[in-house]
């Protein structure tokens, strides 16, 4: 792990992180949230320097394989991903509330951002980082690899990886996935 992720690691270097939601609450249920994660990255690759290599989504939680080729520090990319989603997917969600029941997700997401004194209103990804974990050996990126891509397969989504069309097991199989420009290793 790199221990100082927000200065510039050497280019080429591949890392695999996970951003959660906070007390992991299934916010990517729905493909309109999912999208919204689909978008950033996509953004991200094209305006920020950011290579996405292998990508999941999962109701609680974006896993990424990913490296760098811009002058940001791959920390202050993915900061910047985590703080446009939280306030894409905070807009989308009081703009889907049902004003006549009570909508428990907005509610859980304005608690946890009352109990951080960072943002005191809306928190949608957990605050304990990324956990980048440098993938510096074929051995390493395989099993990361296989890692993110059996995420839906464990939790009993589909049978087969490439079944779930929010990750990028179908462009390892030669498919075109949802995000375009992968890096693929």
């Amino acid at each position: 792990m790199n221990k100082n992720f927000t200065s510039l690691p050497p280019k080429g270097e591949i890392y695999f992180l996970s951003a959660t939601v906070v007390r992991q609450i299934p916010v990517f249920n729905k493909d309109e949230y999912r999208q919204i994660i689909i978008d950033s990255l996509q953004f991200c690759q094209e305006k920020k320097g950011l290579n996405v290599h292998a990508w999941v989504i999962m109701p609680e939680e974006v896993s990424l394989i990913v490296s760098g080729h811009g002058d940001k520090p791959l920390g202050y990319v993915m900061r910047d991903f985590k703080s446009f989603t939280s306030k894409t997917v905070k807009e989308l969600l009081y703009k889907n509330v049902d004003r006549t029941k009570a909508d428990w997700l907005p509610f859980l997401l304005e608690r946890e951002g009352k109990y951080n004194s960072r943002n005191n209103e809306f928190q949608l990804w957990r605050q304990d980082g990324s956990n980048p974990v440098l993938l510096n050996t074929d051995s390493l990126f395989e099993r990361a690899l296989t890692f993110l891509h059996l995420k839906p397969v464990v939790a009993g989504f589909v049978i087969q990886p490439e079944y779930w069309k929010w990750s990028s097991a179908a462009d390892y199989l030669g498919d075109t996935g949802l995000l375009r420009n992968l890096i693929l290793k």
